[in-house]
Order: C-alpha cells, then structure tokens, then sequence
C-alpha cells in the first residue's frame, strides 16, 4: 500500500502523515471519508437548492 502525500514548504507533515494514517485505518474498516463527505455535500446543497439552509 501507497500514498502519495503533497510535500511543500510550510506544510505539516506530521499532521498529513496522521490524516493519511487514519485515513487508511478508516477504509480498511470500511469507512470512506471522502465518500461521506460528498454524500453530505450533496445532500446540504440538494436542500439549499430546495430554498432550506441545511449547511451546519
């Protein structure tokens, strides 16, 4: 297993090293982040379309 991680000057890479860990942890478990993140997404911008203010 790989991951690519975005080095650049000023960035923490500690903290990308632990997001990448856990976001490995995380799929293996069964659990996409990214996934939910855009279902949600969707959902809020669906309802706002609808004329509701569902973002939290």
């Amino acid at each position: 297993m790989t991951a690519s991680l975005p080095v650049r000057p000023g960035r923490n890479i500690a903290t990308l090293i632990e997001v990448a860990a856990r976001n490995q942890l995380l799929k293996a478990q069964g659990t996409h982040s990214a996934r939910a993140f855009r279902d949600k997404l969707n959902s809020a911008m669906t309802d706002a379309s609808d004329g509701v203010d569902a973002v939290e």
